[in-house]
């Protein structure tokens, strides 16, 4: 049965669940079955999403048989993601003051990963204010702050594009190299094998999130590629670990040999043996 504003029952239920299920927020008559402004208004932002036009809500006006599928079946594909162990979703618990905008989902193109410069505890509550989108505290936990369609302004040159990664810690830019630390944050600390393993189930993670939604993750960025202020951004060590891993087992690009965006320092030689660039 194809659906119209004003459209009523099952099938309408079954819809907006799936609209709930993708991020899309109904609330004031939640999943109630009826499709009414609530409804159709984050039906058609879905459609403006993937550029796919609706009108404004117009009674008796018809959504595609196309849409309606294709908003099911996406809700269905993230439905049956892996979410990651140790994982916790504060998106609704606190103010969102870093949050400036939605963006389309397939605007979302890459990862960038980052160090805290200093060490925060593993409470939920200590992450709310990070500017970024998931949080990895010592203890590996894997803390979503923001929903992944969120603007935050976290990279510099690289914000629209991507979804922000902070990982607690003043590290080493090369590590073992204590010259190369961030020292107003206090350390030199290292990653623990906790956080680098949470750092790679969360790029995994918001890999099949962000394709279950109808977008594709291609890169796997470091901060110093934005910056001239981070060079040391996220260190050698995570480098290792999470982004050249990313490259080997995700086939992630960092954007290749030299490549860097406004003020930004390509990933060097001591982060990747097969670059040319020094520290």
């Amino acid at each position: 049965m194809t659906l119209h504003y004003g459209s009523k029952g099952k099938q309408v239920q079954a819809l907006q669940m799936a609209l709930l299920r993708l991020g899309y927020a109904l609330p004031k008559w939640g999943a109630d079955a009826d499709l009414g402004f609530e409804t159709w208004a984050a039906v058609r932002s879905f459609g403006l999403n993937h550029a796919k036009k609706l009108p404004d809500g117009v009674k008796g006006a018809e959504v595609p048989d196309a849409l309606v599928e294709q908003i099911v079946t996406l809700a269905a594909a993230l439905s049956s993601s892996k979410t990651p162990a140790n994982y916790f979703d504060v998106t609704a618990d606190h103010a969102g003051k870093q949050r400036r905008g939605v963006r389309s989902w397939k605007r979302v193109s890459g990862i960038v990963l980052h160090q805290t410069a200093v060490l925060l505890g593993p409470k939920v509550e200590r992450w709310y204010d990070v500017a970024a989108h998931v949080g990895i505290p010592t203890d590996g936990k894997i803390i979503q702050m923001n929903p992944l369609d969120q603007l935050i302004w976290h990279a510099n040159s690289l914000n629209e594009r991507t979804v922000g990664i902070e990982i607690s810690g003043n590290f080493e830019g090369v590590d073992g190299n204590p010259k190369t630390y961030w020292k107003p944050g206090g350390g030199p600390h290292r990653a623990t094998s906790a956080q680098l393993q949470a750092a790679r189930d969360a790029v995994q993670w918001i890999c099949d999130e962000i394709a279950a939604r109808g977008g594709a993750v291609r890169y796997l960025f470091a901060h110093r590629q934005a910056s001239d202020e981070r060079r040391a951004d996220p260190g050698s060590r995570v480098w290792e670990h999470v982004g050249l891993w990313g490259q080997s087992q995700l086939g992630l690009s960092d954007g290749g040999p030299g490549y860097k965006v406004g003020t930004g320092a390509p990933i060097p030689r001591e982060w990747d043996p097969n670059r040319t660039e020094r520290y």
